[in-house]
């Protein structure tokens, strides 16, 4: 679980440094977008709900990590909801990333 969280923190670090990166012009990753206004717009909106879907997704597999260590029984509905979080958030941007082109 905590190797979990710490992946999901890590997503969440790259895709804010790369958004930083993105708006300053400065990204060697998405070059093809630091100069259309529209798409940057786009880009850092599809990064932001990854993101925040990758937060989310640690904290509440954090949560079950803290209620396994405290009770001893795992809350599989909540491991099964942080999973689920995070892979409804990234298909949903990779859904509105594909119908950008």
């Amino acid at each position: 679980m905590l190797i979990y969280v710490i992946f999901m923190v890590a997503i969440a670090v790259f895709l804010y440094k790369e958004s930083i990166r993105l708006l300053k012009g400065e990204s060697q990753l998405l070059k093809e977008f630091c100069n259309a206004p529209s798409a940057k717009k786009t880009v850092l909106s599809l990064m932001r709900k990854v993101l925040l879907s990758a937060i989310f997704s640690a904290g509440l597999m954090l949560a079950c990590f803290v209620v396994t260590k405290a009770t001893g029984v795992m809350p599989k509905p909540l491991a099964a909801l942080s999973i689920l979080c995070y892979t409804f958030g990234f298909i949903h941007a990779m859904v509105k990333a594909k119908n950008m082109r």
